[in-house]
């Protein structure tokens, strides 16, 4: 058996915080993205206040060049843990590759300022600085065929030995989405400010300089509010997956009968719900629950609220 398999079988017996780190550091690079994605989704799930955890898928999305999800793993090990510096580095980085050097520098100089001095950080750093122009002049996709001719960026065990740190599987507290949403917002994650217009071959007259500033405005909020609606989506969509998989495990667990899943059922539909206030499956899924309680333990205290609320989602008198 080979050490992928080997990895795969361990850390599907016990998909743990040391078995998925050392998971996503043989995936990275690899092309099954299905594979990838369903390690990155119970990570996501199950490890969301681990910032190793999700530092280590983000670069595994990374390296397999899905930067999407890459950026969403990194945000998330932002809201565990915002002192990380190579959490701001690889988030820098994803920014880069997907064409936003102006927020990427920003980003970038965060790790610089959190200790990560490395050359290869100072470096990445001034290459985002250098195509800042490009991106105001020619647009984020031009920007990100650039980078793409760059060579992929190191490994997580060649960074955190340049950083000195090392790996730690504690659980710390998490903070909310909106204390990490605005303390990106404050390295410059999500300003929409850009840098210094670019320098045309020949100054325009007054009247056409207040013009071009008028329609760069403009091109700059349709581009930021179109990003902006297609990573909330991607967002949401990240949310109900690992909704669905919390959901589709706890009901796999009820299957099998006894009283212990039922006892811990309510935190994993509870989460469920926080990520996906609308899926009617997690209202069933409760329900059941709430009825082989009931049956079990002779508790029916939650039986009328599970049926008011899949009711509530558009469940069918069949459903229930």
């Amino acid at each position: 058996m080979g050490s992928l398999e080997e990895l795969l079988k361990s850390w599907r017996d016990n998909p743990d915080a040391p078995a998925t780190i050392a998971l996503a550091g043989q995936l990275s690079g690899t092309a099954d993205h299905e594979l990838l994605s369903q390690v990155g989704a119970h990570a996501e799930a199950w490890h969301q206040r681990d910032p190793e955890v999700l530092l280590a898928v983000g670069h595994m999305y990374l390296q397999s060049r899905m930067w999407p999800e890459a950026q969403s793993a990194l945000v998330a090990a932002g809201k565990a843990n915002s002192r990380d510096p190579r959490i701001f580095r690889y988030l820098g980085e994803v920014l880069l590759r997907r064409g936003d050097a102006i927020r990427s520098e920003k980003v970038l100089e965060r790790a610089l300022q959190l200790g990560l001095n490395t050359a290869e950080v100072r470096e990445l750093s001034a290459r985002a600085r250098s195509l800042v122009p490009l991106q105001e002049q020619a647009g984020a996709q031009t920007v990100a065929e650039e980078v793409g001719r760059q060579q992929a960026p190191p490994t997580l065990t060649e960074l955190t030995a340049a950083s000195g740190s090392t790996f730690r599987f504690s659980q710390p507290e998490m903070s909310s989405a909106e204390r990490i949403l605005l303390e990106l917002e404050r390295v410059g994650v999500y300003q929409t400010e850009g840098g210094p217009m670019p320098g045309w071959e020949t100054a325009p007259s007054e009247g056409r300089r207040g013009a071009v500033a008028l329609l760069f405005a403009l091109v700059t909020v349709l581009v930021v509010g179109l990003s902006a609606l297609a990573y909330s989506r991607l967002i949401r969509s990240r949310r109900a997956q690992q909704a669905n998989f919390l959901t589709e495990t706890t009901l796999a667990d009820l299957k099998q009968g006894g009283l212990k899943p039922i006892m811990i059922s309510d935190d994993r539909l509870r989460r469920a719900f926080e990520l996906d206030p609308s899926s009617r499956r997690v209202a069933l899924v409760w329900l059941r629950s709430c009825i082989l309680r009931h049956v079990l333990v002779a508790e029916d205290r939650c039986i009328g609220s599970a049926i008011a609320r899949a009711k509530s989602l558009g469940a069918s008198e069949a459903d229930l």
